[in-house]
C-alpha cells in the first residue's frame, strides 16, 4: 500500500474519530448536568468548592450546563475544523491555504479554552454556591501542567501551520520562474 492511500485511510479514520467527539461531546455535558450530583464529587474543578447539594436548584444547574457549554463549545468548533482537515487529507489534499488554515483554527481553539479555563472556572463557582450562605460561597481556579502541556501544543500547531504556509509560497514563487 501506497502512502496516500495510507493517508487516506488514516485520516478517514480521525475524521470519524472527529464526528463521534462531536457527537458525544454535546451528550456527555448534558448527561454531567441531568447527573451533577455523582459528577461533583469526582470532578476537580467543583472538588475545591463549598457545594451544598441542597441549595443547588434547577436554576443553579442550568446556568452552570450554560457556562460549561463555552469551553466545550470553543474545543468543538476546533475539533469541527480538524474534521474538515482530515476530510481534506482523506480526499488527496494535502497542500494547501485551507490545510495550514484549519490547523492554525485548531491551535487557536485549543489556546481560546485554555485561556478561558479560569474565567470558567470563576463563573461556575459563582453560580453553584449562589444559593450558600453568606461567608459560604466560593470560587476556585485551577490552572495546571495539563493547561501548560495544550498551551505549548498549540504554539507548536501554530508553527506548522505558519511553515506550511511559507513552504506553499515558495513552492508558487518558484513555479512562477519555471
Amino acid at each position: 500500500m501506497d502512502n496516500k492511500n495510507k493517508i487516506r485511510r488514516v485520516s478517514a479514520a480521525l475524521r470519524f474519530a472527529c464526528l463521534v467527539y462531536l457527537i458525544s461531546s454535546p451528550l456527555l455535558t448534558i448527561a454531567v448536568w441531568l447527573n451533577f450530583e455523582q459528577f461533583a464529587a469526582a470532578s476537580e474543578p467543583f472538588s475545591n468548592l463549598p457545594l451544598h447539594m441542597e441549595l443547588i436548584g434547577p436554576l443553579n444547574l442550568f446556568l452552570g450546563f450554560l457556562v460549561s457549554c463555552v469551553p466545550a463549545g470553543i474545543l468543538m468548533y476546533g475539533v469541527w475544523r480538524l474534521l474538515l482537515l482530515f476530510g481534506l487529507y482523506r480526499n488527496g489534499a494535502l497542500f494547501s491555504p485551507a490545510i495550514a488554515n484549519h490547523i492554525q483554527v485548531f491551535a487557536a481553539m485549543l489556546m481560546l479554552k485554555v485561556v478561558t479555563s479560569p474565567l470558567v472556572d470563576i463563573l461556575l463557582g459563582l453560580v453553584l454556591t449562589m444559593n450558600n450562605p453568606v461567608g459560604e460561597r466560593g470560587i476556585s481556579i485551577s490552572i495546571g501542567s495539563n493547561d501548560l502541556s495544550v498551551l505549548f501544543l498549540s504554539g507548536v500547531m501554530f508553527a506548522i501551520a505558519w511553515i506550511m504556509r511559507e513552504g506553499q509560497r515558495l513552492a508558487e514563487e518558484n513555479a512562477e520562474f519555471i
